[in-house]
């Protein structure tokens, strides 16, 4: 079966179900929506690493938040999940949070999150690697980065992206006051057989 993704070094192009993806400008590739349904993570996780042990991998791979008939890639805006390789070459989602609060110790925030996506992790079969502050903000909102691994066997972007989704939610509903155990079993539902 022919991969969903293939990247050609010697031309630094990288083809999304046979279409031509293109760089923000800024070391990332930048994806469509459409793209999330049709691409294998393990296709994606497999070009990435190959193009790491070559030494041009991109720092990200990002979803543009225009229609797919406006894609462009240099300069576009793009939604706050993204697919990056963790230090171990394995497909990670990276997920942009928001939050009036402050969290200066970073383990802290790292409990926090477990404690709030643990069920939807294991459920998931995905695993909390690491919650960053931008620490660049004197003042709310203040922004953070939440990076989980997830199984690609048989999972398409899409599912990947449903899952930083899901995180954004209940991190979302938290930080305003509304994550109830309705909110969370709603977020279950959409997950029950994953």
């Amino acid at each position: 079966m022919p991969s969903t993704v293939s990247f050609d070094s010697h031309r630094d192009l990288w083809l999304f179900g046979g279409k031509r993806r293109y760089s923000d400008g800024a070391d990332s590739i930048v994806i469509t929506h459409s793209d999330l349904s049709a691409t294998k993570a393990a296709d994606l996780a497999h070009e990435l690493r190959k193009a790491r042990r070559l030494d041009v991998a991109p720092e990200a791979v990002l979803v543009d938040v225009a229609p797919d008939d406006q894609y462009w890639g240099k300069g576009a805006v793009v939604e706050p999940i993204s697919f990056s390789l963790d230090d171990d070459g394995k497909l990670a989602i990276d997920c942009d949070l928001a939050s009036d609060e402050y969290f200066d110790d970073e383990d802290e925030l790292f409990a926090l999150v477990e404690r709030l996506t643990g069920p939807l992790l294991r459920r998931t079969n995905s695993h909390l690697l690491s919650v960053t502050n931008d620490g660049g903000r004197p003042s709310a909102p203040y922004f953070y980065t939440v990076t989980i691994s997830a199984a690609t066997r048989s999972k398409s972007l899409q599912d990947l992206y449903q899952i930083g989704q899901s995180i954004r939610a209940i991190f979302d509903a938290a930080a305003t006051g509304e994550l109830t155990r309705e909110t969370v079993a709603d977020l279950g539902r959409v997950f029950k057989g994953s």
